[in-house]
């Protein structure tokens, strides 16, 4: 019965939905029906520059709230009928969902290119990305087989991929880059291998948090349970990404806060790029799973820090300038993974080996904050 309501209630919202012309703001699931406030896409730049708020979390709430949306944006709420059927709260909200705009804060996400991929002929620009989603894919399993619970999505940029968890939050994020850290061991691991570099991609990869939207991909005319996300996030990474040398590694300067419990009850702890790395780091949640016919002992990884003065208390924030001008401050990473083997990973660029790298660098918060001219 439950299937039967279901499916009648995705036909009535596709019909709302009208091919994506029009997005779920509000809904709410009572005993006699499902109010749904839908809006035209193309008058949601208008009214959600002051009103983007009611774009963040679920779109499920009261009915009162409903009515206060509906008069703010001069919309009519529309009724699902349900009959006496009962409907379970967690898959309409799946279905309905699917048919929203999300906002999201504090987003992260990852993007991996394959360097200089222009050059390669048609087939071999193929075989490498083939390459690259299998990497990815074999990541997400090792994760996912050692509990693992976040649910990652992908789009791919044409010579990569953005990476992100659907989900905004923290754990997942600290997920996000432990998958970054495999598909670059795996990676490493094989690149250049008896003669197989033109299929075994060089990547480099920037990592970052920032606000960005949600919205679904559509499959056959309808909206599909994945998402793509773009954004604030997503510009940056790829303005970020388009300064970065092959084989670069580059975390985009940001903070947030995360609520963690202690023995003092709940606590909120302010995290910056650097101290991000650093958690990940000391973590040491990838030990013991096997890479070929190796084993991971352990990953080091650190913001570099001048040629002349590499300790980790001389890491340096460099500033990067787009096309248009605008600045964005980023760290440069440096890391290796430890097999049980003896064998040692590199991945990321030493300051030494940054020739190049057009950016202006200065010191970090808290030794002093300049820039040269």
């Amino acid at each position: 019965m439950n299937d039967d309501i279901l499916e009648r209630l995705s036909h009535f919202l596709m019909q709302k939905w009208d091919y994506g012309r029009n997005v779920v703001l509000a809904w709410h699931l009572s005993i006699q029906d499902v109010a749904v406030l839908f809006m035209p896409v193309s008058g949601l730049a208008a009214f959600l520059a002051e009103w983007e708020h009611y774009l963040t979390g679920s779109r499920h709430g009261s009915l009162e709230r409903l009515h206060e949306m509906a008069a703010i944006f001069g919309g009519e709420p529309v009724y699902f009928p349900l009959s006496g059927a009962k409907l379970d709260r967690r898959a309409a909200q799946s279905l309905v969902e699917r048919h929203a705009i999300r906002r999201v804060a504090s987003q992260a996400s990852f993007l991996l290119d394959i360097s200089n991929f222009s050059v390669y002929s048609p087939i071999e620009r193929v075989v490498q990305l083939c390459d690259l989603q299998a990497a990815i894919n074999w990541a997400q399993h090792q994760l996912a087989v050692r509990g693992c619970k976040a649910k990652f999505s992908r789009s791919t940029t044409g010579d990569g991929f953005y990476v992100w968890a659907e989900e905004p939050d923290f754990d997942d994020d600290v997920s996000l880059f432990h998958l970054l850290l495999l598909v670059l061991a795996d990676a490493g691991m094989r690149y250049g291998e008896r003669g197989v570099g033109k299929v075994i991609p060089q990547l480099k990869s920037c990592f970052h948090m920032g606000s960005c939207f949600h919205f679904h991909q559509a499959e056959n005319g309808s909206p599909a349970p994945g998402t793509y996300i773009v954004g604030d996030l997503t510009i940056n990474l790829e303005r970020m990404m388009s300064k970065a040398l092959p084989g670069q590694m580059v975390i985009g300067q940001f903070s947030r806060h995360v609520e963690r419990q202690g023995e003092l009850g709940t606590r909120m702890r302010r995290l910056d790029s650097r101290s991000f790395v650093e958690l990940v780091r000391a973590s040491h949640a990838l030990a013991g799973i096997e890479i070929g016919d190796d084993v991971i002992e352990d990953v080091e990884i650190y913001p570099t820090g001048h040629p002349e003065n590499p300790a980790p208390m001389g890491a340096l924030r460099y500033r990067v300038y787009d096309k248009y001008g605008k600045a964005h401050d980023l760290f440069n990473l440096r890391g290796e993974v430890a097999m049980r083997s003896g064998r040692r990973i590199p991945f990321g660029l030493d300051a030494g080996r940054l020739d190049g790298f057009e950016a202006e660098w200065g010191a970090v918060a808290g030794v002093g904050e300049w820039y040269p001219v």
